[in-house]
């Protein structure tokens, strides 16, 4: 009888209590170059095909006395096989000795897959149901083979599916992100038109108030100051109104890109160092202003006016933003943006620039706020506080300059103002 190896597929397992029946047939089936194992116990052969479900054995071989105490233990095993397998079982019949037939009969049903020879019986009749059985097991053995090849497709086609699926929600996302930057795009335009029509004519009327300010004081400036201080204080708060209306158009025209900047050459800590006076007195006693600029720093080529009024309005939402007090900080450094740049300003084209940052640590902005921040006419100050354009503003003159704006802020981190003009 050869040693089974409880791996194999043609592995026959016997249980035949009584004498010498299991070692007379595992003889018998020696001839087929099979292996063999056999159990002492109903119990035992439970046991030895418990693990992996019995897919290591070709066949049960039983004679009808293993089951005369019963074979429930067994036939549950069989029922619970995996669907791809139908364990073969050839029983060894001899009369009618235990139970009735109708009793016998059902017994042999319940193991399944059974065939029954009568004993006495030739030997070649074993061989020629074990090779059956044999047969059979190979075909399961194949359809267990198929079945799994089949669930790794599914598994395969699911994953497939499931990374398209992701690449196609992923390609919507962007698309409708692109068509919702499109549509504001459209409007930003829209609104800037809009913006520089209204500003051409509200400048154009503040020209007229103010010309027509300057020559009332040349004509009638003595007499208006000797009517009394009241005259004169009126005058000046109609100039000053008049003042404002055109630093307003002069915003619109900066969001818009509509009006003529005038480039020079700038000295970035000369500009910063220039505007420490005006800044102190706009920001404040509450307010520390530090400027952090290389001796060496690159020059930038902007308008100065424009970019001076940038700068204090960007320090004065700074001011807003710390109502207890606390330090903005004005810095600059040289940055070059090689060709292939993967920079998070996607408006900013290769180049040499200038980047100044404003930066404070006040109530910062959520990120709702955030994403409208440089919108025109919006703003979170009071009615009475400030229009919504100066960031707005800073955005137009930074791309109007060839350079962009980029907003970080947290809210109660503070904020950075970054600005990129073009080196000179």
């Amino acid at each position: 009888m050869q040693q089974a190896d409880p791996s194999a597929a043609d592995v026959f397992l016997i249980l035949a209590p009584i004498g010498r029946d299991a070692a007379e047939i595992a003889r018998v089936l020696d001839g087929m170059d099979v292996s063999t194992r056999v159990a002492g116990t109903l119990a035992e052969l439970c046991a030895i095909l418990e693990p992996n479900h019995g897919s290591g054995f070709a066949a049960l071989l039983l004679t009808e006395e293993a089951l005369i105490g019963g074979a429930g233990e067994l036939t549950a095993f069989l029922r619970r096989q995996p669907p791809w397998s139908d364990l073969p079982v050839i029983l060894l019949t001899s009369g009618g000795r235990w139970r009735g037939a109708e009793g016998r009969w059902a017994a042999f049903e319940a193991l399944g897959n059974v065939t029954l020879l009568t004993r006495p019986l030739h030997a070649e009749t074993l061989l020629s149901a074990a090779r059956a059985a044999l047969r059979a097991r190979a075909r399961q053995h194949e359809t267990r083979s198929h079945l799994e090849a089949l669930k790794l497709a599914a598994e395969t086609l699911e994953a497939r599916v499931a990374e398209r699926t992701e690449a196609l929600e992923a390609e919507t996302a962007g698309r409708i992100a692109a068509q919702e930057r499109l549509l504001q795009v459209q409007k930003m335009e829209a609104i800037g038109q809009l913006a520089g029509g209204v500003a051409h004519d509200f400048n154009n009327s503040s020209a007229v108030v103010l010309a027509g300010l300057s020559l009332l004081e040349r004509r009638y400036g003595a007499a208006l100051a000797a009517s009394g201080p009241g005259a004169s204080r009126l005058l000046a708060e109609l100039r000053d109104g008049a003042e404002r209306g055109a630093e307003v158009s002069r915003r619109l025209l900066a969001f818009s890109r509509r009006e003529k900047l005038h480039a020079t050459e700038l000295d970035a800590a000369q500009v910063l160092g220039g505007l420490r006076t005006m800044l102190a007195n706009a920001l404040g006693p509450g307010i520390r202003i530090r400027v952090e600029v290389p001796a060496q720093a690159a020059r930038i080529r902007a308008d100065r006016r424009q970019l001076e009024t940038v700068l204090i309005n960007l320090a004065i939402n700074a001011r807003d933003a710390m109502p207890n007090g606390g330090e903005v900080t004005f810095t600059a450094a040289a940055e070059v943006v090689p060709a292939d740049h993967r920079t998070h300003v996607p408006d900013l084209k290769p180049g040499a620039y200038v980047r100044l940052v404003v930066a404070d640590a006040g109530t910062g902005m959520d990120m709702k706020t955030l994403a409208r921040a440089t919108e025109p006419f919006f703003t979170t100050k009071p009615q009475d506080r400030g229009t919504g354009l100066g960031l707005s503003m800073a955005d137009g003159f930074a791309v109007q300059s060839g350079g962009a704006l980029r907003l970080e802020s947290e809210s109660g981190r503070g904020t950075k103002v970054f600005l990129w003009l073009p080196q000179a």
